[in-house]
């Protein structure tokens, strides 16, 4: 999966990922430097529909961008640009942004990888294709990933939310009431649209 933001190219792509010591897998991900964007993986657990992810790139995105006088609007309604960052680097202000928490500290404690076979979402934010398939020949050479199809993830994606369903709801702290306001759009639409709301929350809390 693929979009456009402005002049930045951001890449989803779900596989899993054997790990045999956590730390330094992730310490291989989050060092693998891609100027002006970032390298990032999450559970799938996690993941609520292929719009929380890049909406949460999107934003952090923009959280690092400077204002212009009019700021344009982003797909999913938000200015962009601002300088409006919770976190020191883009890399993380995603993780604040896709876990819809303040502290990365929380953030933080909300990825858990295990030793062992996991089931990754691999975030890509790049300002050039050149600088995306640096990162794809990265992912596979140092972490042996193997992507899916954009439409088996999709799928994959989707069975995650059924699945994964009080576990999303617990995560994102989405109540009953703020399912029933959604209702209109089905279970699990609803949720996907309860996380987004969450995310957008901490741009305008976290100001």
């Amino acid at each position: 999966m693929l979009k456009n933001v402005s002049s930045s190219l951001i890449s989803v792509k779900i596989g899993s990922v054997n790990i045999t010591n956590v730390n330094i897998t992730l310490n291989k991900v989050l060092g693998f430097p891609v100027q002006g964007g970032f390298l990032q993986m999450v559970p799938l657990k996690m993941v609520s529909s292929p719009d929380h992810l890049f909406f949460a790139a999107e934003q952090a995105a923009s959280a690092f961008a400077p204002a212009p006088d009019s700021a344009p609007r982003s797909a999913f309604g938000s200015a962009s640009g601002g300088k409006t960052a919770l976190a020191k680097t883009p890399s993380l202000e995603f993780l604040l942004r896709f876990t819809a928490r303040k502290q990365i500290g929380k953030a933080l404690d909300e990825i858990k990888f295990v030793d062992g076979k996991n089931d990754v979402v691999v975030i890509i934010l790049a300002n050039s294709k050149a600088q995306l398939q640096s990162a794809e020949k990265f992912l596979k050479k140092e972490l042996d990933f193997k992507p899916q199809s954009e439409k088996q993830a999709a799928e994959t994606i989707q069975k995650n939310v059924k699945k994964n369903f009080s576990y999303l709801k617990k995560t994102y702290s989405i109540t009953d009431a703020e399912l029933n306001a959604l209702s209109d759009f089905g279970k699990t639409e609803a949720l996907q649209n309860a996380v987004l709301e969450k995310i957008a929350l901490v741009r305008i809390d976290g100001r």
